[in-house]
């Protein structure tokens, strides 16, 4: 089983968009997926109710990640899906707390979605930082990808931003600012089943295609 984390610093970079198409891509590929939903919010939760998803979502946003032993007691629970399932997504809180420890902790790969602003390459550097700290501990050497999202097209700040990110770490192609996801979303689906020749399941198939590249390889 491989887990793959979701985690920024900020909010509102589409961390759940990412880890909620990613799964479902994963899925629709024949692999067996579950999704933590580890964020307060519990936004994956909410999608997950229209019943329509191709993977299980694990309502787990309410526990109190800041408590030792519910930390300890949810990765044991974490561990105990190797059984059932080929991939364990984990959806996170904003900032570097809670389930973020959680995520940066366990996973075999974080994927960092991020904004086109300055601000958002910032926090990249310090959410890197802060995952190779959760992992130094274990002796972990965690794979970390960059994936640039909500990113609009034909403009000189995300022409800059997507030049500029190699020198971070390791980069998925980008995810463009594309209506489907936010309706995928509405409607309770991934962006493959709800829009199977639009724009945004291709963008997420790069997604996917560089996160099992990366797994494969280490």
């Amino acid at each position: 089983m491989k887990i793959i984390g979701s985690i920024n610093e900020k909010g509102g970079v589409g961390k759940t968009t990412i880890i909620v198409n990613v799964c479902g891509d994963l899925a629709s590929r024949g692999y067996k997926v579950a999704l933590v939903d580890a964020e307060p919010q519990e936004s994956a939760t909410q999608i997950a109710q229209s019943e329509k998803l191709n993977y299980k979502v694990l309502a787990w946003g309410e526990r109190d990640y800041e408590n030792v032993e519910v930390l300890q007691e949810v990765k044991r629970s974490i561990k105990a899906l190797e059984k059932d399932f080929d991939f364990v997504g984990i959806d996170t809180e904003p900032g570097f707390h809670g389930s973020a420890v959680l995520a940066a902790a366990l996973s075999d790969l974080t994927i960092i979605p991020i904004g086109a602003s300055s601000l958002d390459v910032w926090a990249t550097t310090r959410t890197i930082d802060f995952i190779h700290s959760a992992q130094e501990d274990q002796g972990g050497n965690p794979l970390v990808l960059i994936v640039p999202n909500r990113i609009q097209p034909n403009t000189i700040m995300s022409r800059d931003l997507l030049s500029m990110l190699p020198e971070y770490g390791k980069v998925s192609e980008p995810v463009y600012l594309r209506v489907e996801l936010a309706e995928a979303a509405t409607a309770g689906q991934w962006v493959g089943d709800y829009a199977p020749k639009g724009k945004g399941k291709e963008e997420i198939n790069k997604v996917t295609d560089s996160i099992l590249g990366e797994i494969s390889n280490d």
